[in-house]
């Protein structure tokens, strides 16, 4: 458990220092970034757990935390023709699940996994961008998650 707090300090502290450079713009994407992602994902006890849309499989990841916009992601300043076009701002809305992960399919759970190794669940590519006051995540496209309730989760050892 103190593990856990030294982890999340060290990464409070960090975030502090990148975020003072932001634009009020950044920090909107930020948290716009953040919602799209946990509105994907359903807390159940420590862990968050989604469907994978590409295989229909229910994945969980152990104990995750920090999705959404990092503060190295990638984003850039419109060109003066974008602005006029009504683009605010571009960039991506990374999904950064660094923790371990097990997926349930074929009736039951794989073991777990080292997501850092494997990079199976990082989309770190997500186009995002705000267009005439309204922000865009992957143009439309479906999202990598559907939304599952805990009640909807095979059971667990």
């Amino acid at each position: 458990m103190k593990s856990v707090h030294i982890a999340i300090l060290a990464l409070s502290i960090a975030n502090v220092g990148c975020k003072d450079s932001w634009s009020p713009l950044d920090h909107e994407a930020h948290d716009v970034g953040r919602k799209y992602w946990e509105a994907l994902l359903t807390k159940c006890g420590d862990s968050y757990f989604a469907v994978y849309t590409s295989t229909n499989e229910i994945v969980e990841f152990k104990g995750a935390s920090g999705f959404g916009m990092p503060p190295n992601a990638e984003h850039r300043e419109p060109s003066e023709a974008d602005k006029l076009n009504g683009l605010e701002w571009k960039g991506t809305c990374p999904f950064l699940p660094y923790k371990p992960f097990r997926v349930y399919a074929n009736g039951k759970w794989s073991d777990w996994q080292d997501e850092i190794r494997n990079r199976r669940f990082v989309f770190d590519n997500i186009p995002m961008r705000k267009f005439k006051g309204q922000w865009e995540i992957n143009n439309g496209q479906p999202a990598p998650f559907k939304v599952l309730s805990c009640n909807e989760i095979p059971q667990r050892d």
